[in-house]
């Protein structure tokens, strides 16, 4: 496995999380150090918002 391919580590960073709230959809943004480091959309599910941002960010 090359170092492009490995998950970053976040370990010991602060993690910011922006969230638009829609009906349907969520649109989140994270940023690490002042730099964007994800966005992604989702399902309107808390529950399922919550397993990404672990899967992310553990």
């Amino acid at each position: 496995m090359n170092s492009s391919s490995k998950k970053p580590s976040y370990t010991g960073k602060d993690v910011f999380i922006g969230i638009d709230v829609h009906k349907r959809t969520y649109s989140v943004v994270s940023v690490v150090e002042g730099i964007v480091v994800k966005k992604w959309q989702t399902a309107a599910v808390p529950e399922q918002l919550t397993k990404q941002l672990r899967s992310y960010f553990s």
